[in-house]
């Protein structure tokens, strides 16, 4: 577990203790065994699963409480060119279509690749609504800038992605 600057593991009373330099921080789960996932990081009786802790040296939150399930979503599909052939070159990359959310190391931005059958698969996107689409020439450290967002969501399809269930969402290059 950590908050991108520290890490801490889970003691056998099922509590942590997190120090961190001050600033914003977001906790995640890391290294969760399939099909665990984060659900929710509830503290003061709201969901903050995404919105960063302002921690300052000395001080202590109690009561943070990290809840897992194994009801993962899953986003399949096949990526063809507009002669109907397998595409194997472009990324395939989903974004909530709440902009808010498209941050660098965002749990709700993923990039994969096809196979060599153009099949692609991604597992665990929080459940919600996104835009899909097959970009060439870019990659994962890309994942940075408003400008790389925006082309992106330009270029997606919306589509609903619910918990626990597997989507299929077939895609053809347009270019």
């Amino acid at each position: 577990m950590g908050s991108g600057l520290t890490q801490s593991q889970v003691d056998e009373n099922d509590r942590f203790l997190l120090e961190t330099p001050d600033g914003q921080r977001i906790i995640r789960l890391d290294g969760l065994p399939f099909p665990w996932s984060l659900e929710s990081t509830v503290y003061e009786e709201r969901d903050r699963i995404d919105i960063p802790f302002d921690l300052r040296s000395g001080e202590t939150r109690e009561g943070v409480r990290l809840v897992v399930t194994d009801r993962v979503t899953r986003l399949t599909g096949t990526v063809h060119d507009q002669q109907g052939r397998a595409a194997t070159d472009p990324a395939v990359v989903a974004l909530p279509v709440n902009p808010a959310l498209w941050q660098p190391r965002s749990r709700h931005v993923r990039l994969t690749y096809p196979d060599a059958s153009g099949r692609y698969t991604m597992t665990g996107l929080p459940a919600g609504a996104y835009l899909v689409s097959a970009v060439s020439g870019i990659y994962e450290g890309d994942l940075y800038g408003a400008a790389v967002f925006q082309e992106i969501a330009a270029a997606g399809v919306e589509v609903a992605i619910e918990t626990g269930e597997s989507t299929t969402f077939d895609l053809t290059l347009t270019r």
